[in-house]
């Protein structure tokens, strides 16, 4: 009876990492699968990082099993290597306060409307004031928000951009405004703060939906060089309260499970497809560059995913250049949830970063110095 149950077992954690191979195999295709068409391996590319977990503890299983099998997961882990390198930085480097000479301090953030939509939650508490004074701490050269929130009602709410501007030191702006609220008494969209000079700006709209923001972007004037900086925001799941409500609530019911998977996965889906088709218009942005760009926002979706492999192309993910760990910049759901990126051209030399874990929007601030020393400029095209 014991020797069935053994062999029982044995194939079903056979079968299991079978399976699982197969997933993690697909998820590997990831980069290279639309996400409109092929949405259902974007899925299995966000559940990438457990699924290496569970290999890892198929592995051990099998080595302590001493069973030939061991390879399966060792195969499935090495396949992985590009999204795993993609997802987890290595770096041990510490930050440090003083910036290099040569050096452009990057900070990026989605501030969630400086929190002023949470104040009647908060009794009238607002998180604003202090969320200004860490961006004062960081003594940033670029700013670059998203779910920037501007007032012209001082009396409801203070203005912003004044804040910047004419407190901290930041002269030049360009604000892409997508939404306006109640006849243009609110904006909210993606801005763009800069101490250099900004010679040029546009934005690209990237979706017809009012919750749809745009992709907006700087040419800015540093030591006689010309740099895009580029910061955007793409299509959210838009997850309210009551999805993640059903998250927590997952496996308390059959009926509860299936409710929420459904709505979760219909919103994931469709996020999903937006994602693939503003990456491919970005990426065709990003190509018609007269300049190097640094690329900054909240991309809403993971290192292993469609959307990141298409923007980050060869430029060089900051993160994973002076990061360390995980780096989630989300702090809600999962710790997994690397979701906002600095991507710099590949002549620029990435000198420290840092990711504050305030709690005071519902992402974390990325803040990076970058050496432009070697910034190679565009030869000018010859006329003739």
């Amino acid at each position: 009876m014991a020797g069935t149950i053994r062999k029982i077992a044995k194939k079903f954690f056979i079968v299991s990492n079978i399976v699982l191979t197969v997933f993690v195999a697909i998820a590997c295709l990831v980069p290279w699968l639309n996400p409109g068409t092929y949405w259902w391996s974007a899925i299995l590319g966000l559940g990438m990082p457990v699924m290496i977990g569970v290999q890892l503890i198929f592995l051990v299983f099998w080595l302590i099993a001493r069973s030939r099998w061991a390879w399966l997961p060792v195969v499935s882990i090495l396949l992985s290597f590009q999204q795993i390198a993609a997802f987890f930085a290595f770096s041990t480097s510490s930050w440090k306060e003083e910036k290099k000479e040569g050096t452009l301090r990057v900070m990026t953030w989605n501030v969630s409307r400086w929190d002023e939509y949470n104040r009647k939650k908060r009794g009238g508490v607002s998180y604003r004031d202090v969320m200004l004074d860490v961006v004062r701490k960081q003594n940033a050269d670029i700013l670059c928000f998203q779910e920037f929130f501007e007032s012209k009602m001082a009396k409801r709410y203070d203005p912003n951009i004044v804040e910047f501007t004419r407190k901290m030191g930041y002269p030049y702006h360009y604000f892409a405004v997508e939404q306006k609220i109640y006849s243009g008494d609110y904006l909210i969209g993606n801005i763009i703060f800069s101490r250099y000079p900004i010679i040029d700006t546009g934005k690209v709209q990237l979706g017809e939906s009012k919750r749809v923001e745009n992709m907006a972007f700087a040419d800015v004037l540093v030591k006689g060089k010309k740099i895009r900086i580029m910061t955007t925001h793409l299509q959210s799941v838009l997850f309210n309260e009551g999805d993640y409500r059903g998250i927590d609530n997952i496996g308390n019911s059959k009926e509860e499970t299936l409710r929420a998977s459904k709505t979760i996965l219909s919103k994931l889906r469709r996020a999903y497809y937006y994602r693939g088709l503003q990456a491919d218009k970005l990426k065709g942005e990003m190509d018609k560059s007269p300049y190097p760009i640094i690329l900054t926002g909240d991309f809403n979706d993971v290192p292993t995913s469609y959307t990141y492999f298409t923007l980050r192309g060869k430029k060089k993910d900051v993160f994973l250049e002076k990061g360390g760990g995980i780096g989630r910049t989300f702090r809600m759901i999962s710790p997994t949830l690397r979701i906002d990126f600095i991507l710099a051209d590949p002549s620029i030399k990435v000198e420290q970063f840092k990711r504050p874990t305030v709690h005071y929007s519902d992402h974390y601030p990325q803040i990076a110095d970058l050496n432009i020393d070697a910034l190679v400029q565009p030869q000018p095209k010859d006329p003739g």
